[in-house]
């Protein structure tokens, strides 16, 4: 990975706003309304009463214009919005409540896009402006993260000394380094603090474990089972598949734990098009790199040598260069800015002194995205892992629209991070706030996507599901699909959408064996306790099962009650049916994973439960 040095750079500026006041004034009678023309260039006043219009004439009026023009409701329809530099106009129209019933003072619409005291200290060309194309500002406006939050991060070192990580890492292996120090900067730098950079995950923490102690992929497992919700692994270990490898990322992801890996970088594994692991494992989200300059960038190379260059959201480096410099392939998930990205540096590397560098690559990519889903996770404790990564593609930025991007078409992952929309949505789902989720405005044709953690209503708007896009949503009180909303699952795909209006809530659990140890006793209490059937009596084919799950019995099982629980023990099936020598059950609409299926048999007294995979 390349580094420029970067020194700190301090900037100061002021802004001042206008104070003009608004009020809402409620005029029942529109002809009773005052009317405002231009004269000469100046505002002339003038009303039905001739008292009202000289008591205005005093005054200097901005604006006056209804308030809700396209409003259904009969009351808003008579309220109107009046701008004025003098504040004691609103006395004066209180004396006249047979044309002004009601007023009421309101205010400009602000911006809510928080920007932390050390968000533009650094650099005065680049600061953050990869902040801003991710649309960081807006997420903040709905979490902040939480102290008692940590996002795991497996990695070659952190400097915890660093003026810009005190306090806000705690370390499982204690190893300094540049690289995990510029990681941990982008995903939780201590911020707001009038010092270097801010990061991602604002007042959210790390979680640290040295990437070379043991087996690589074991310092997820750890971090997950230290309470980590977010691992965050800017490495590669391997070109190859890994059978043993999946069962650690499965273990991770069956705790509860969302793991986010650097893709590679264009190079790694000799080249863009190739898988590199862990990063093109089942259960992680692969993250690659777009650029993020739009102004002021000069291309390098290529046919647009020396020329400007629109760099934002594309993929490749230069005009008529091939990518080289990211992976860029079908198992790719998200990307965001991965190019001169400002982020911290160790001063002790090599005895450089150097605290900020810019850098590039998708070791800087990945840390974005966890950063954004701690703010996510914070915002709605609730979520799952499927849905964490359902709501950042959802809500991503297209890229498959930008013409330098089409030689990339079905290798760009589903989109480039929206911090913003993503928390919103986040936000949405929590049961205490209680929104509409409106997805909109794309089109998948791969992937899983789950919502059913306790959205209010979900909408769907202009958006298509097709092919190999598996979708389960549950809402509690609707489920609308708005206009051009197409939904064409594939060959052994399916589309689930219910309503029950009950709140649910995943619940973190990063002991693997207490999940599988409750999934278990949840069946159990709801079965009735009876005599347990003998594993020879009946058995499970074929195991890992697709659509289908068979139940083969040597028992003659009329009045069964068939139950299936997920790993957090939510009932996911239930059906009462006849077991016979080989049963079917359709498990099409099952995400991937780790099942229990209970089957109580009231006729025989008898009961059977068992551990299955969904592939």
């Amino acid at each position: 990975m390349k580094n420029k040095i970067l020194p700190l750079l301090l900037l100061a500026g002021s802004f001042s706003f206008g104070q003009n006041k608004l009020y809402y004034v409620e005029i029942p009678d529109e002809n009773n309304a005052p009317k405002l023309t231009t004269i000469d260039g100046k505002t002339v006043i003038s009303h039905n009463d001739k008292q009202v219009k000289d008591m205005l004439s005093k005054y200097e009026i901005i604006k006056l214009e209804k308030a809700f023009p396209t409003s259904k409701t009969a009351y808003l329809k008579t309220i109107y919005l009046l701008e004025t530099k003098s504040p004691d106009l609103i006395n004066d129209l209180n004396k006249y409540k047979q044309y002004f019933p009601y007023t009421e003072e309101t205010y400009k619409g602000e911006t809510l896009l928080y920007t932390p005291n050390d968000y533009d200290l650094i650099d005065p060309v680049y600061h953050h402006r990869n902040f801003d194309l991710i649309n960081l500002r807006t997420a903040w406006d709905y979490s902040k993260g939480n102290s008692n939050f940590n996002i795991g991060i497996s990695d070659s070192g952190i400097n915890t000394a660093h003026e810009d990580l005190q306090g806000k890492v705690t370390m499982l292996t204690n190893v300094s380094d540049w690289h995990g120090t510029s990681v941990a900067g982008i995903a939780a730098a201590a911020t707001d603090n009038n010092i270097g950079m801010a990061g991602i995950g604002f007042n959210s923490k790390v979680l640290f474990k040295y990437m070379y102690d043991g087996a690589m992929m074991n310092t997820l497992l750890v971090l997950s089972q230290n309470g980590a919700r977010v691992v965050n692994a800017s490495w590669y270990n391997s070109c190859s598949y890994s059978a043993i490898d999946q069962l650690a990322v499965d273990e991770v992801h069956q705790n509860g734990t969302v793991i986010i890996v650097a893709a590679g970088n264009g190079g790694t594994c000799g080249g863009p098009d190739n898988y590199v692991y862990p990063a093109s494992y089942n259960h992680v989200i692969s993250v690659s790199s777009v650029g993020f300059a739009k102004v002021g960038n000069v291309a390098c190379c290529g046919s647009g040598a020396g020329l400007p260059f629109n760099w934002e959201d594309r993929v490749g480096i230069a005009p008529g260069v091939n990518n080289d410099r990211h992976q860029t392939n079908d198992m790719v998930d998200l990307r965001a800015p991965g190019y001169d990205v400002v982020s911290l540096f160790d001063p002790n590397y090599n005895n450089q002194g150097t605290k900020y560098t810019f850098i590039y690559g998708t070791s800087i990519a990945a840390p974005q995205v966890s950063g954004v889903a701690s703010l996510m996770l914070t915002a709605n404790s609730c979520l799952n892992t499927e849905e964490v990564e359902t709501i950042l593609k959802l809500t991503s930025a297209r890229l498959d629209n930008i013409l330098e991007n089409q030689p990339y078409l079905g290798k760009l992952g589903a989109g480039r991070i929206d911090a913003g929309e993503a928390t919103k949505m986040a936000w949405q789902m929590n049961p205490v706030n209680g929104g509409e989720v409106l997805i909109k405005d794309r089109s998948f044709d791969k992937w899983d996507f789950e919502l059913v953690n306790s959205p209010e209503s979900i909408r769907i708007q202009n958006e298509s599901f097709t092919q190999n896009a598996n979708v389960k949503f549950k809402a509690k009180k609707s489920i609308t699909l708005d206009v051009n909303t197409v939904l064409e699952p594939g060959a052994g795909k399916s589309h689930y959408f219910y309503v029950e209006d009950t709140n649910t809530c995943y619940n973190f659990n990063p002991d693997p064996n207490k999940s599988a140890d409750s999934a278990k006793k949840a069946a159990k209490d709801n079965s009735s306790k009876i005599t347990e059937i003998n594993n020879d009596d009946i058995s499970l084919y074929p195991i890992p099962a697709k659509d289908n799950l068979f139940i083969k019995s040597n028992k003659d099982l009329k009045n069964s009650t068939v139950k299936i629980f997920d790993m957090s023990n939510r009932l996911v099936f239930e059906k009462n049916m006849s077991i016979t020598s080989s049963t079917p059950i359709d498990i099409s609409n099952l995400l991937k994973g780790i099942y229990f299926i209970d089957i109580t048999d009231s006729s025989s007294k008898s009961h059977y439960y068992k551990k299955f995979i969904k592939q």
